[in-house]
Formats: C-alpha cells, sequence, structure tokens
C-alpha cells in the first residue's frame, strides 16, 4: 500500500518537473484575468501537491510499526482509489488539456466582434501583442507583463467616447478667444466631463476624429 500512495524516485522526479512545467508558469500568470477560470488552476495544483514523495522507506521499518517513520504513511488513514502513479500520469494528461483549453479560451474571446473594438482602443504596443498572439495560433515562449495586461485590457470593459475635431474646437472657443493655459484647460476639463459623464474614467479611451 505505501508504494501505491507514495512517489517513488522516477516518479517524483516526473512530479517536480511538471511543478516546475514552462506551460503551468503561464496559467499562473493567465489566471490574474478575469474571464479565466482559475478555479481549475486551482485545483490542478492542489492535486499536484497531494502526490507524496516517499522512497526512503524499507519494508523492515513498515514490518516494524504500521506509520511510515519518513512520509507519516499510516495504511488506516489513507483512502488509495487509484495509485499516485496514476494520478500523477493523469496530471501530465490534464495540464495539456488544461494549458490548450485556455489558449483557445483567449483566442476566442480576443476574436470576439465586441471585442475586436476594444482592441482598436488600445495603445500600438499592446495592439501587436494580441495581434501576434492571434496569428501565431499559440502563446509567446514568455509571457511578459506587458502581454498579459495587453489581454486584460483587451477584455475589459473599455468605454470608447469619440471626439470630432470641430466639436473640440466649439468647446475651447466657447467664452472667446484669446484665453489664457489656465482657461483652457478649464474649458478642456468640462468639456471632457460632459463626455464621460457617467463612465468609469479608467475604462474611458479617447478616440479623435476628423
Amino acid at each position: 500500500m505505501h508504494q501505491k500512495a507514495r512517489l517513488g524516485v522516477n516518479d517524483d522526479h516526473r512530479r517536480q518537473a511538471l511543478s516546475n512545467d514552462d506551460r503551468l508558469e503561464k496559467l499562473k500568470e493567465l489566471a490574474t484575468i478575469s474571464t479565466m477560470h482559475a478555479g481549475q488552476l486551482v485545483d490542478f495544483q492542489n492535486r499536484l501537491a497531494n502526490l507524496t514523495p516517499c522512497y526512503s522507506s524499507l519494508k523492515k521499518d513498515l514490518s516494524v510499526t504500521p506509520l511510515c517513520p519518513h512520509c507519516s504513511f499510516k495504511p488506516s488513514q489513507e483512502s488509495i482509489a487509484a495509485s499516485v502513479g496514476n494520478r500523477l500520469s493523469k496530471l501530465e494528461d490534464d495540464l495539456d488539456k488544461l494549458y490548450d483549453e485556455w489558449t483557445q479560451t483567449l483566442l476566442n474571446n480576443l476574436e470576439d466582434p465586441i471585442t475586436q473594438e476594444r482592441i482598436d482602443l488600445l495603445t500600438p504596443e499592446m495592439k501587436k501583442h494580441i495581434q501576434d498572439f492571434i496569428k501565431a495560433r499559440v502563446l509567446p515562449d514568455k509571457l511578459s507583463d506587458e502581454f498579459v495586461q495587453a489581454i486584460r485590457e483587451a477584455l475589459s470593459d473599455l468605454k470608447k467616447v469619440t471626439i470630432k475635431v470641430p466639436d473640440l474646437k466649439d468647446a475651447l472657443l466657447a467664452g472667446g478667444s484669446p484665453f489664457n493655459p489656465g482657461e483652457m484647460k478649464s474649458r478642456l476639463d468640462t468639456y471632457l466631463s460632459q463626455l464621460t459623464a457617467g463612465k468609469d474614467p479608467s475604462k474611458v479611451r479617447i478616440v479623435i476624429e476628423d
């Protein structure tokens, strides 16, 4: 039972490799995006953490006492539905599936017509990160903070506010001309406040059109 419940040396190496897998690190970063199912990752990490290695125990250890002196294994307190090796193999398969599913989920969300409109409101640098990802259909080898932030911005509830140049000119000239810098700033602030009333300023993206 001890061998069925505890990872041997070879399986422990597989567990360590899985714990340090680059894909797992990427999923951890993507989990900070609100549209991702972070609970799936938490469940995976918990199952991985519950795999206990122990390859120091000898048969004579357990013949003296039913409690393993190395990992505290006690048959009466263990529920072993599947061997730990099989659970590890399933986790390896699950990581493959989770990584592919999250990649496809991001692509589906980013290619949504509504999201495409929001992408147009991003900075050129952020837009390029997303366009490169959509074109490649795979996540970058390394997820930069800029990439994750670009995805987060694209999937947030951005609000487009369009300013026509003639309207902007009228707003600035409403109190007459010439005017000093303080008056110009005041008129501009008043105009922007009217345009963005009731909107979260952090979600507003202003686009100037002729």
